[in-house]
């Protein structure tokens, strides 16, 4: 590959300074002079027109931070009354859901000690009616066995009562057969009276 030449050392040349150019005469030297003046002048100016419109615009932004820094304070204020306002609607709406839950809880409970007593007047109604029916159920018992006994009295009494009526018949029976044989014999007596007579 060739062999790049190498930038000369220092770059370019420099130019001479002023003081080596040559003298200006003094008309030479005021025009120069009014020159620079002349462009200092207008650097100056420029410098004051930016100066002054940095002061606008440093005016200008110092008003607008200050009304952002008031629609900040208005909206801050804003933002911590409906935080207040959200905060007291939910304390309003935890007390009322509290208040709701204890009041649901007592309710619960009065229907519990409700059914409670409600159970135990049922218990204590269905032992009073077993008690009523085991009674019942012995008296009928007792019934029963008391109706056998005036049954067997009776058929005992009827029984009796038979036999006595047969006796009472057979008794009477002969004493008709008797008084008649007596009538009879009293009638052949009265005969053989008669006939003897």
């Amino acid at each position: 590959m060739p062999k790049t030449k190498a930038a000369p050392k220092g770059g370019r040349k420099k130019k001479k300074a002023p003081s080596d150019a040559l003298p200006l005469d003094p008309e030479d030297q005021v025009r120069h002079l009014q020159v620079q003046v002349d462009a200092l002048q207008m650097q100056l100016a420029h410098k004051a027109d930016l100066a002054a419109h940095a002061s606008s615009s440093c005016e200008s932004m110092k008003k607008e931070v200050i009304k952002a820094r008031q629609r900040y304070a208005e909206e801050t204020e804003l933002s911590l009354g409906v935080t207040r306002d959200m905060t007291r609607q939910y304390k309003s709406m935890q007390e009322d859901l509290l208040n709701k839950i204890i009041e649901r809880e007592n309710n619960i409970q009065n229907l519990k000690d409700d059914s409670d007593q409600t159970a135990k007047s049922h218990e204590a109604a269905i032992r009073e009616k077993n008690f009523a029916i085991r009674t019942k159920e012995a008296k009928i018992v007792a019934l029963e066995l008391r109706m056998e006994e005036i049954c067997t009295e009776c058929a005992h009494m009827m029984s009796s009562c038979r036999n006595k009526i047969s006796e009472k018949i057979v008794d009477r029976s002969s004493e008709n057969v008797v008084m008649s044989i007596n009538s009879n014999l009293k009638k052949v007596n009265l005969l053989e009276e008669d006939s003897t007579g």
